[in-house]
């Protein structure tokens, strides 16, 4: 049960992501009024370099499991730790499992 409970917070966070992402752009292109436009501005650009720096850590292990594609830069750009982490954490389950079969 705690694994489906997670999935689902991770599918809310990824929407609350995008739904900012989107907004980010509305008021790139056309400024929000008041003081939202500029804190909006604020965030996803802090936003935007952190998954910028995060997607420079975790490159080299996307190119190992072989998860360095197009779509899946764009996935870290996006969703940050909620794109990349998933990815390592299933690859390195898969190579627990090969291990474990290799053995025997």
């Amino acid at each position: 049960m705690g694994d489906r409970y997670m999935m689902w917070i991770i599918t809310i966070m990824r929407y609350g992501l995008l739904a900012f992402w989107l907004v980010f752009i509305v008021n790139t292109l056309a400024p929000l009024a008041g003081s939202w436009g500029g804190g909006i501005m604020a965030v996803g650009v802090v936003v935007m370099i952190l998954h910028i720096a995060e997607l420079a850590v975790v490159y080299s292990r996307l190119v190992a499991i072989d998860r360095a594609s197009r779509a899946d830069v764009i996935g870290v750009l996006l969703f940050g730790v909620l794109h990349w982490r998933p990815l390592l954490r299933s690859s390195e389950t898969e190579q627990q499992l090969g291990d474990r079969y290799s053995d025997d």
